[in-house]
């Protein structure tokens, strides 16, 4: 029930009910569906009632559980090109929801013995991001570190381009071939 109804001005617009299963007065927004509201319980008490009808049916996120079975791939290749790799919920996806690690960073870790750090970032020196041999893999300390690595790269690309040995033609870069004579 309605206790107090207060019109626009008083305080911070706010109205006075009273719940009509235990009585409890409390204070709530102003709001113009509450005076035509034949019934006003707590929370608590909505809660209650809400849930005796409920009973029976089927809870809100049934069918979008999965069995581990189902998920459970032991690798796949994600929309960045990286090898994503199983490694279990829990602990040893380090925080992940679905379980997947990436392999890089399994592969470094194991390398180096430790965890990797949150600032740490792993690059791959050929390029290629599922080729992922220790050897081709080198630890960055920042990711500033890993951008003065790709900037190193670009650069170097630009002095193979003004030299001649990468060639521009047609929208598309290619390697020059040179023909060596004996």
């Amino acid at each position: 029930m309605i206790v107090e109804y207060y019109a626009p001005s008083p305080p911070k617009n706010q109205s006075v009910l009273k719940c009509d299963v235990c009585g409890e007065h409390r204070r709530v927004r102003r709001v113009k569906q509450l005076l035509n509201k034949t019934s006003h319980p707590c929370r608590s008490c909505s809660n209650k009632i809400n849930g005796k009808a409920k009973v029976g049916r089927k809870p809100w996120n049934s069918g979008k559980r999965y069995s581990i079975k189902e998920v459970e791939k032991t690798s796949y290749i994600d929309s960045f090109g990286y090898v994503q790799v199983w490694c279990g919920r829990g602990k040893g996806s380090r925080g992940r929801k679905d379980g997947y690690r990436l392999q890089h960073h399994l592969v470094m870790e194991d390398y180096i013995g430790r965890p990797l750090e949150k600032n740490e970032i792993v690059h791959h020196i050929d390029g290629n991001k599922q080729n992922n041999s220790i050897d081709n893999l080198y630890l960055c300390k920042s990711t500033s570190e890993h951008r003065q690595i790709h900037n190193q790269l670009e650069e170097l690309s630009m002095q193979l381009v003004q030299n001649g040995v990468i060639l521009f033609e047609n929208g598309s870069y290619f390697l020059e071939h040179r023909v060596i004579e004996s």
